[in-house]
């Protein structure tokens, strides 16, 4: 089954098209797309957590030219960047985005909010002021993410879990609990069990220079948590470079074992699916460019925040 993608009305044709509607995560979905570092990237999400077992076919075209297949692919100059995603499932999925030059998020802020009882509308969250946080926040408390952007841009925020309220352009309250409403009113608040949830933050600048983050909330949940871009993982690791084995978890797709800081590369193993010379990054597992199967076992260095 082939499924092409709709315009999104916010920024016509600049803005990635994508076939499924957008606000959760939920099952397989081509959440993003864009040109990072002239390399092809799709934020594609598994519909297990922030992992994949089994790989999506990528193939992608600039102009209607041909020009590769899988993650990772450099993008020569041109208008359009154009990809056709097979998921595991066999489905097809069509997007395409103007080629730019993608923005750089350089931050990433938490706050613990309190919205227990509380009207949820955008006047309102408003004048609700937060408690900084590095990462963990009380079961029943929200978090307020800030990004800090290079441009100006305005994010959409997608969640596998809870409920994500745009706040501003680059600002959500993440509620740890599915909320439905009803022609804009609150119908039902459920509170979820403390835990880990997991969302996408795409920031788009109007002109196709899209990039994004996957942030993690963690609500109850005991410390000690630490932090790798927007993710968070458990275990006590001070920032800076650490070494640490790949190790299969159903709640993070993979967590690292046996951790040691380091002051290079020196003991990371080469994995085919991953960039040679750089530090590892947990958002290729997220996206499936390497798979977990690939990665268990396997001793890397990953940048602590």
């Amino acid at each position: 089954m082939i499924l092409f993608g709709l315009a999104l009305s916010l920024f016509g044709a600049c803005d990635a098209e994508f076939s499924v509607a957008r606000g959760e995560l939920g099952p397989w979905r081509l959440g993003g797309l864009s040109v990072v570092q002239g390399q092809a990237r799709a934020a594609v999400w598994s519909g297990l957590g922030p992992w994949h077992d089994e790989p999506t076919e990528l193939t992608w075209w600039v102009d209607g030219e041909p020009i590769g297949q899988g993650h990772g692919v450099w993008v020569p100059d041109g208008e359009v960047l154009e990809v056709e995603a097979v998921a595991p499932s066999g489905d097809t999925y069509i997007g395409e985005v103007s080629i730019a030059v993608a923005p750089t998020i350089t931050e990433l802020s938490r706050q613990a909010i309190d919205l227990t009882g509380e009207a949820l509308d955008l006047a309102h969250r408003r004048t609700v002021e937060g408690d900084v946080v590095a990462s963990v926040v009380a079961l029943e408390e929200a978090t307020r993410v800030g990004l800090t952007v290079g441009r100006e841009v305005e994010t959409r925020w997608m969640s596998a879990q809870g409920t994500p309220l745009a706040l501003d352009e680059v600002t959500a309250d993440l509620l740890h609990e599915d909320v439905v409403f009803d022609d804009g009113e609150v119908e039902e608040r459920t509170a979820l069990a403390a835990g880990f949830g997991h969302h996408l933050a795409l920031a788009l600048d109007g002109s196709g220079g899209n990039t994004w983050i996957w942030v993690d909330t963690a609500n109850g949940v005991e410390p000690p948590v630490w932090r790798h871009r927007g993710r968070l993982l458990p275990g006590e690791v001070a920032p800076g470079l650490v070494a640490g084995t790949l190790t299969a978890d159903d709640t993070h797709g993979v967590v690292l074992d046996d951790t040691e800081r380091v002051n290079d590369l020196d003991t990371q193993e080469p994995l085919d699916c991953a960039e040679g010379g750089v530090p590892f990054e947990l958002f290729w597992v997220t996206e499936g460019r390497c798979l977990r199967d690939e990665v268990v076992g396997v001793r890397v260095v990953v940048e602590a925040w």
